[in-house]
């Protein structure tokens, strides 16, 4: 009879054994994860401590609208030395409201010469705008605030303790209203031809409340 011994297939398997351990499947993915600290990042402003501007915050700059109390289409004009003609019939300044540290001055000619009918201050006049021309606005270098000249009183707005959001485009601008009947015709006819109708590069979103409306501008 022939006796086996197990011993050599012992010690074969133990001189195996690290070299099966080594051989073993690992993904080559795996790697440490850490976590990077905080100490290069700045805390953004907290929403409850933003505030709005309390003044227009354009110096020397002019709001002019072609409705009363800044109603109606309206635009900004940076101060300068050029000579504006003013328009007419529904195109025709309503309201003009240059920024502090600035002043418009109305002529009765369209050159922007001769006769000055009036000169206006911060913060502007809403309604019964006199007759007149072309206007000039510029900044004031000696800094002057108020209203120092000849304004109607009924027609002068009180400090602003905010901003006016009625910018061009703004809420009840010509501009709006015609977007505004655009857009209630598309929704009539479920949006069948897509946004055809709609400037090019912009995209209209109606608000949850059907009053605003917002323009974000696409990448080009």
């Amino acid at each position: 009879m022939v006796k086996f011994s197990l011993l050599p297939a012992i010690a074969l398997y133990l001189c195996l054994l690290p070299n099966s351990l080594l051989a073993l499947p690992t993904s080559r993915f795996s790697h440490d994860v850490q976590s990077l600290p905080i100490r290069d990042v700045q805390e953004g402003q907290d929403a409850s401590t933003r505030h709005r501007l309390n003044r227009r915050g354009l110096p020397g700059a002019v709001y002019i609208c072609t409705g009363d109390n800044f109603r109606g289409s309206c635009a900004w004009t940076a101060p300068s030395t050029q000579c504006h003609i003013a328009g007419t019939g529904d195109d025709s300044p309503r309201s003009i409201g240059p920024d502090e540290n600035g002043s418009c001055i109305l002529f009765e000619n369209a050159q922007c010469t001769g006769n000055q009918v009036k000169t206006l201050r911060f913060p502007g006049q809403a309604t019964n705008m006199p007759t007149f021309m072309s206007l000039k606005c510029s900044s004031d270098s000696n800094g002057k605030r108020g209203n120092s000249t000849e304004v109607v009183k009924s027609g002068v707005l009180p400090l602003a303790l905010e901003a006016d959001p009625r910018l061009d485009g703004g809420v009840g601008s010509m501009e709006r209203k015609n977007l505004e009947e655009v857009m209630d015709q598309m929704e009539k006819d479920g949006f069948r031809q897509g946004m055809i109708g709609l400037k090019k590069g912009a995209l209209l979103l109606r608000s949850l409340e059907g009053v605003y409306w917002s323009t974000v501008r696409l990448a080009m």
